[in-house]
């Protein structure tokens, strides 16, 4: 419930008997109900989307714990989001690879390919496999980062002389260890 300042609870903070608290978030007050001690077990008759939020908790609990990741949350953490928040964020969402450039891939050695991987944070990995028209793999590799923290570039190391046919498949894992991939026959 929302309330105004200049209300009947004006100038209280914090519990308000036993029942309800107030807080002051951007000079709104806030009135809510108490939160319970009742200790959470995850169970075969808790929710999916509960059990994905709980391990979700658990995990951003323990990321943070590391300051250089804690960092990396605080800086894309604004307003009344925290790097908690973020990293719950992070593990709910899966990383999307949002473009690829393939239109400079000739098949020819040094050919480039930039990759747009939208994420919280920038992902952990990308990979990059190409394979002939048979299905037997020309090249598997690692991506480069680029300047921002989407940008991801391969730059290939084999000649692919059967263009046609042949198949560009990327793969981007994020901290949670999410996984995606995306697709190309060209």
């Amino acid at each position: 419930m929302k309330s105004d300042a200049s209300t009947l609870l004006s100038g209280f903070r914090g519990k308000i008997g036993k029942n309800f608290y107030q807080r002051i978030v951007n000079g709104t007050a806030f009135i809510q109900t108490c939160p319970s001690r009742r200790k959470i077990s995850v169970g075969p008759d808790m929710p999916s989307t509960n059990k994905r939020f709980y391990f979700a908790a658990q995990w951003a609990h323990s990321i943070l714990k590391n300051d250089e990741i804690r960092a990396q949350y605080q800086a894309t953490s604004s307003g009344t989001n925290s790097p908690y928040t973020m990293a719950i964020k992070d593990y709910m969402t899966l990383p999307l690879i949002s473009r690829v450039g393939s239109g400079k891939y000739r098949g020819q050695i040094r050919d480039r390919i930039d990759i747009m991987v939208d994420n919280v944070i920038r992902v952990k990995a990308v990979k990059v496999t190409i394979e002939n028209a048979d299905g037997s793999q020309l090249e598997n590799d690692l991506a480069s980062p680029g300047k921002h923290s989407f940008e991801w570039f391969y730059i290939t190391k084999c000649t692919n002389s059967q263009l046609s046919g042949s198949t560009l498949r990327i793969e981007a894992w994020d901290l949670p260890n999410h996984h995606t991939e995306w697709v190309l026959v060209f």
